[in-house]
């Protein structure tokens, strides 16, 4: 479990570079605001991300929970005008940038990650059982 938090912040925080690199928030706050995400998505999917392709499911549905929990959380430290409650087509409008961010640099790139580490620790204590055809074709039946 260690290796999967270690690598939750580390590619959280290369995503907050880069979610400030596409000036969507300032730097500090893009690091720290990846940090929290790779840190809070490697404890809560950490154990059910068994594959790459797993985990970018679980990223991005994850990057999608995290971007409609944003307005009432997290929002207001990353744009400093407040968007207003009435004009609800204009607040999606207005934060949909956020979510192609947070899935591009924060879901996506976390959920590949931790299912590459999931799934080498996994080969790893199975023992590498490969995929065989012969095994595949066999159907076990018991009356």
């Amino acid at each position: 479990m260690n290796r999967a938090i270690v690598c939750g912040i580390s590619v959280g925080a290369g995503g907050g570079v880069l979610l400030s690199l596409a000036g969507l928030a300032t730097p500090i706050v893009s690091i720290s605001l990846g940090c929290i995400f790779g840190s809070i998505f490697s404890l809560i999917a950490g154990r059910r991300v068994n594959t790459p392709g797993g985990g970018l499911l679980w990223g991005v549905a994850f990057a999608l929970v995290f971007w409609l929990a944003d307005p009432a959380t997290i929002g207001r430290l990353v744009r400093p005008v407040p968007l207003e409650l009435t004009p609800m087509l204009d607040n999606v409008r207005a934060r949909f940038p956020y979510l192609v961010g947070y899935i591009l640099f924060f879901g996506a790139p976390l959920g590949i990650c931790l299912g590459t580490v999931r799934r080498l620790l996994t080969l790893q204590q199975v023992g590498a059982e490969k995929f065989g055809l012969s095994r595949a074709a066999l159907a076990r039946t018991e009356a």
